[in-house]
C-alpha cells in the first residue's frame, strides 16, 4: 500500500497530534511494506519543550521560510543552493494532479513561468517570484510545490578564467588533429596509439554530452567560437577538417552553469576527434535532465551519452527518473557514461568517513536544542541512537575546519510515492543550538538537505541529530561531502572506529548507482597507478522497484548490491579556459601567468574520456560490422584495464586502456568461429565480488552472464561470521566445469549484515 499523491504533501505531519485517519494510513503502509519496522515505543523526553512548526498546504517548508526571510539552512551559491532563474526567481517542481492545458494555463496565470512539463511524473518545473507562490500552491489540482535544489557537477564547484595566455602559447604549435590545448589523458590512456596504430578518430560516431552549459557564460573569456577556430572543438572554421557543428539540443533555458559542457566536449574532441558532439543542458532541473538524455538519443541520435550533473534528491535506494532514463537508452543501443562524484572522505587515521549508513533507524530519546534565538524546541516524538553499542548517543559529532564545507544529504530506505516515515535532521553546535535544519514532512522523495559552511576563525565541533516525527524504523544513509572537492570538509566522525553494523564510507549515489551505466572514477593526470584522493566508490545497495509512475514501487525480491565505480579515467586535464593550474589553487586567470594553464579536475573529466575512448572502440566494431552494446562496452573496458593499487571499491576494473579496448575489439570478431580453447570455469572462492568478476572477464565470461548471489547468516551459518562481506563464498559452475558461450555463472557472496531496508 502506497499514500496517494494527493495525500503526500511535504506540509502534512503524520504525529499523535494528527488527524487519526493519517495516522492509521501511515501505520497501515508501514506494517504491509516488507522489510520495514515499527520501532518500540519510548518514554517521554525528559527534556521539555515545543515541537517544530511545520507550515500547512502544499508549500513546502522551505518556501515557507523563504517567503518569512527565515534561514534556509542551504549554500547561498553553488549545488545545494536554490536554483534560480536568470531573473532570481526561485525555481520550483509543482507536483499536479494533470499537466494539461488547463492546469498549464492556470499556472501561467498564477505567474509561473513554465521550465519544463514530465507529464510522466505529473510534475511542472516553474519559476515562480515570491509574491506568486501562494497563488501557484493554492490552485486545484496542484498537489505540493518544492523548490529545487541546484544540481551539482563532478568537477570543480568553481572556477574558470581568462586563459588566453595559454591558449596563444599553445597555437604556435600546429593544432591538429585535437586543438591547441590537448588532454594530458590522450597519452595516459593510450588513446593516441591507439589513433596511430588502427587509423582511427571516431569518425562515424555521435557522442552526446550532459552538462550545465555549453556557451552561454559570461565569465568564460574564451567563447566556443574560439575553441573552434583554434581546433578544440569541432565546427565549420576547425582548421584540421573536423567541420560538422555540434548539435546544442536543448542549452540551458535559466543560463545555468559555466559552459562545463564545453570543456567535457573538449575532452571527447581530443580523444576522438572525428567524432561528432551534440548537447543538451543538465542544469533546468531534474525532470528535464531525464527528458534531455531521451531527446540526445531520439533526435541527436547519440551513440555515446556521457553525463557530469547529479541532483542532491536523486534517490539512493532506488533507482530514479534519470536511472529510468538511462535505462531506457541504453536499451534503445546506446553506451551510457556517468561520472562517479568526487565525495570521499577519509580522516587523518585513513578511515573512510564519507558517509554513514545505519540498517535501521534505533530511536532514543531527543535532546532539548534551542533555535538562535534561545528558545527551546524538541526536534521529534525520538531522535536516532548513533551509539551501535550498548549506550545512546543522540548525536553523531563530527569536526569541521577552518572555511570548512559539509553537505548533509540524509535519504531513507523507502520509495518515492510511498513516503511512510517523517524524519528532520539538525546540524547543532557543542551548545545544541541550531546551526541548521530541514523539517521537509511527508512529501514524494524522503530526502533531508543542510548545507554549512564554518566560517569561525577555528575549527568547529558539530553534531548532526535525526529526529521521527512520525512513521517506521528504515535504513538510513547520510553523506556528507561538499561538491567543492578543492574546499575542505569534515576531518572527523563518531564512531567510525567502531565495529558494529553500521556502513561508514561509501559516497556513490544517485544516477552513478546506476546498473545500466559505466560509472567513471577520477585517476590524477600524474599518476596512474592509484584513484584520485576524492573519487567516490561504493558499493551502493538498491531496495526498491524503479521510480517510473506517481505510485510507490514495489521493494525488489533481493536488495541489488551496485559495486562502482567500473572503470577509472584521467583527471585534471588541461582545457582552453576550464580549471585551475593545481587542485588547491584559484581559478586560472591570464593575468597570473604561473597560473595560466587550465586543469579541469574531478570525475567530471574523467567520464568524458571513457566516452571518448569508446568512440574509438565503436568506430573499430562499426569496421568489423560488430554491433557494439552497453555490456558488451563494459566488458571491453573491464577486460583491458591497465592495473592500479587500491581496494577493489575504489579502483573499479583499473585505468581505462584505449589501446587494448580497441585490440579487443578485434578479439570479438573473431570469437564466434570454431577453433578455440573452451572457457574453463576458475577458481573464484575466497575471492571479493569485483576480483572475481574481473578473473571471469578475462577468463572470457561475458559481463551480463555473471550473476552475484548474496547470501545471508541464515543460508551460511558460522561462515557467515568467518567470511568478510561481499567475498565470494561458492561458485555454480564449481571451479575446473567447462562453460558453454552462454552459460551463466552464479557466485555466492557473503552479504551484508543486515541485508533489509
Amino acid at each position: 500500500m502506497a499514500i496517494p499523491l494527493a495525500l503526500a504533501r511535504p506540509s502534512l505531519r503524520l504525529s499523535a497530534r494528527s488527524h487519526p485517519l493519517f495516522v492509521l494510513l501511515a501505520v497501515c503502509i508501514v506494517l504491509l511494506s516488507p522489510g520495514w519496522q515499527i520501532a518500540p515505543a519510548l518514554p517521554p523526553p525528559t527534556s521539555v519543550g515545543p515541537l517544530p512548526t511545520k507550515p500547512a498546504g502544499p508549500l513546502s517548508a522551505r518556501l515557507s521560510a523563504l517567503q518569512a526571510g527565515r534561514p534556509l539552512s542551504l549554500p547561498t551559491t553553488g549545488p545545494g543552493s536554490l536554483l534560480r532563474a536568470e531573473s532570481g526567481d526561485p525555481i520550483v517542481y509543482i507536483y499536479t494532479q494533470a499537466t494539461d492545458a488547463a492546469m498549464l494555463a492556470a499556472l501561467a496565470q498564477a505567474g509561473a513561468q513554465t521550465i519544463h512539463i514530465s507529464g510522466r511524473y505529473r510534475v511542472i518545473t516553474a519559476a515562480v517570484a515570491l509574491r506568486r507562490l501562494q497563488a501557484v500552491a493554492a490552485l486545484p489540482g496542484v498537489i505540493a510545490v518544492q523548490e529545487a535544489l541546484a544540481p551539482g557537477m563532478r568537477g570543480q564547484s568553481e572556477g574558470m578564467g581568462d586563459s588566453r595566455i595559454a591558449l596563444a602559447q599553445a597555437l604556435q604549435q600546429s593544432p591538429c588533429p585535437s586543438g591547441a590545448i590537448v588532454s594530458d589523458g590522450d597519452v595516459q590512456l593510450r588513446a593516441a596509439e591507439a589513433r596511430t596504430r588502427y587509423g582511427l578518430d571516431g569518425s562515424g560516431v555521435i557522442v552526446g554530452v550532459l552538462s550545465g552549459s555549453y556557451n552561454v557564460s559570461r565569465s568564460a573569456s574564451i567563447r566556443a567560437e574560439q575553441d573552434i577556430a583554434s581546433g578544440d572543438l569541432p565546427g565549420i572554421n576547425n582548421p584540421c577538417g573536423y567541420s560538422t557543428p555540434i548539435q546544442v539540443v536543448a542549452e540551458s533555458r535559466i543560463n545555468a552553469g559555466r559552459d562545463e559542457g564545453r570543456a567535457m566536449m573538449q575532452i571527447v574532441h581530443d580523444i576522438a576527434p572525428g567524432a561528432a558532439l551534440a548537447f543538451a543542458n543538465a542544469s533546468d532541473g531534474l525532470y528535464a535532465y531525464a527528458d534531455n538524455i531521451r531527446r540526445l538519443r531520439s533526435e541527436a541520435r547519440a551513440d555515446i551519452i556521457v553525463d557530469d550533473y547529479y541532483y542532491p534528491e536523486e534517490p539512493f535506494f532506488q533507482d530514479g527518473p534519470i536511472n529510468t532514463a538511462i535505462r531506457e537508452v541504453t536499451q534503445d543501443g546506446a553506451i551510457y557514461v556517468t561520472s562517479g562524484g568526487n565525495i570521499h572522505i577519509e580522516d587523518p587515521k585513513g578511515h573512510a568517513i564519507g558517509s554513514y549508513e545505519a540498517p535501521a533507524y534505533r530511536p532514543t530519546a531527543c535532546p532539548t536544542l534551542k533555535e538562535p534565538n534561545g528558545l527551546p524546541i524538541v526536534p521529534g516524538d525520538d531522535c536516532h541512537d548513533f551509539d551501535p553499542g550498548t549506550g545512546t548517543d543522540a548525536r553523531l559529532t563530527m569536526t569541521l575546519p577552518v572555511s570548512g564545507v559539509v553537505a548533509l544529504n540524509t535519504q531513507w530506505s523507502e520509495p518515492w510515492y510511498g513516503v511512510a516515515t517523517d524524519l528532520d535532521i539538525y546540524l547543532v553546535d557543542q551548545n545544541d543550538t541550531i546551526l541548521g535544519q530541514s523539517i521537509s514532512g511527508l512529501g514524494p522523495a524522503p530526502f533531508e538537505f543542510i548545507g554549512y559552511k564554518n566560517t569561525n576563525a577555528g575549527a568547529q565541533k558539530l553534531a548532526l541529530i535525526v529526529a521521527r516525527v512520525s512513521g517506521g524504523a528504515p535504513r538510513f544513509k547520510i553523506t556528507f561531502g561538499s561538491a567543492a572537492i578543492n574546499a575542505p570538509t569534515i576531518s572527523q566522525l563518531a564512531y567510525v572506529n567502531v565495529t558494529s553494523d553500521d556502513l561508514f564510507g561509501p559516497t556513490i549515489t544517485d544516477h552513478a548507482l546506476s546498473a545500466d551505466a559505466i560509472t567513471v572514477g577520477a585517476a590524477l593526470y600524474s599518476d596512474s597507478k592509484h584513484p584520485a584522493a576524492f573519487s567516490s566508490y561504493g558499493p551502493a545497495t538498491v531496495y526498491w522497484s524503479p521510480v517510473e509512475l506517481t505510485r510507490a514501487a514495489p521493494p525488489l525480491p533481493a536488495p541489488q548490491i551496485r559495486l562502482k565505480p567500473d572503470i577509472l579515467a584521467t583527471s585534471g586535464v588541461r582545457t582552453t579556459f576550464f580549471g585551475r593550474g593545481a587542485l588547491d589553487r584559484p581559478p586560472c586567470v591570464a593575468s597570473d601567468p604561473a597560473n595560466s594553464v587550465c586543469r579541469f579536475f574531478g570525475t567530471s573529466a574523467s567520464a568524458p574520456h571513457v566516452a571518448g575512448v569508446l568512440a574509438l572502440v565503436k568506430q573499430r566494431a562499426n569496421q568489423l560490422d560488430l554491433a557494439l552494446d552497453q555490456g558488451q562496452a563494459k566488458e571491453l573496458l573491464a577486460r583491458t584495464a591497465q592495473k592500479v593499487r587500491a581496494i577493489p571499491e575504489a579502483r573499479g576494473a583499473g585505468l581505462a586502456d584505449a589501446l587494448a579496448a580497441v585490440a579487443a575489439v578485434d578479439e570479438l570478431a573473431v570469437q564466434p568461429h570454431t577453433g578455440l580453447p573452451p572457457l574453463v570455469m576458475p577458481n573464484v572462492v575466497g575471492l571479493s565480488e569485483q576480483q572475481a568478476r574481473e578473473q571471469l572477464l578475462r577468463a572470457g565470461v561475458a559481463a551480463a552472464q555473471i550473476i552475484p548471489n548474496y547470501q545471508d547468516r541464515a543460508k551460511l551459518g558460522e561462515l557467515f561470521d568467518q567470511t568478510p562481506a561481499f567475498r565470494v563464498v561458492s561458485s555454480l559452475p564449481a571451479p575446473g566445469a567447462a562453460l558453454s558461450a552462454d552459460q551463466l555463472v552464479v557466485l555466492g557472496v557473503r552479504g551484508p549484515e543486515p541485508p533489509r531496508p
